[in-house]
């Protein structure tokens, strides 16, 4: 008990002196000079032992309110500028905002297309442009498989995300 009452003591203390260099030069509100002496009452153990004087109270100092205009300092309005502006304009913008959870891919965006002959093509915000299906792995074997950026399912690791929603997508955006 007498620990818990000097603990209280010594935060009180301890806010008194922080309070009065915050304010200025003219103390903050104390009960009184505090102090802590210990007292042993056996050589291995000893006890704290609360001591106060009996000062009388000083009347509390208010501080003066600033307005939030003299306290802050504007800042500069900046738009963030949409990573993905060029592509929203193409027809076949994809993106994470579309799918939401079901989105299939590891890139956020990016245009899906389908060249002759129904060979849906990927191209992600960097400008690759990525395989598919297996129409275009055949017919553009230069370009990369989608394997590389197709999100693994959370459920199943071993699985994929079903990514016939972009295919779909890119067969009906048949150029």
């Amino acid at each position: 008990m007498r620990t818990v009452m000097t603990l209280a003591v010594c935060l009180s203390a301890l806010c008194a002196t922080a309070c009065s260099s915050v304010s200025g030069p003219e103390p903050a509100e104390t009960v009184g000079p505090t102090s802590v002496a210990t007292s042993s009452a056996s050589p291995q153990t000893s006890t704290p032992v609360l001591q106060t004087s009996s000062a009388p109270p000083q009347k509390p100092r208010s501080v003066p309110a600033t307005s939030s205009a003299q306290t802050s300092t504007p800042v500069p309005e900046t738009k963030r500028e949409d990573p993905y502006a060029k592509l929203r304009e193409q027809p076949g913008f994809l993106s994470r905002a579309n799918f939401g959870r079901r989105w299939p891919l590891t890139v956020e965006a990016g245009v899906v297309s389908c060249k002759a002959p129904q060979s849906v093509v990927f191209m992600d915000p960097e400008g690759t442009i990525y395989a598919v299906n297996g129409q275009a792995m055949s017919s553009y074997p230069e370009l990369p498989r989608i394997d590389r950026i197709w999100a693994p399912n959370p459920e199943d690791p071993v699985l994929k995300i079903d990514i016939s929603p972009v295919l779909d997508r890119g067969l009906v955006s048949r150029e």
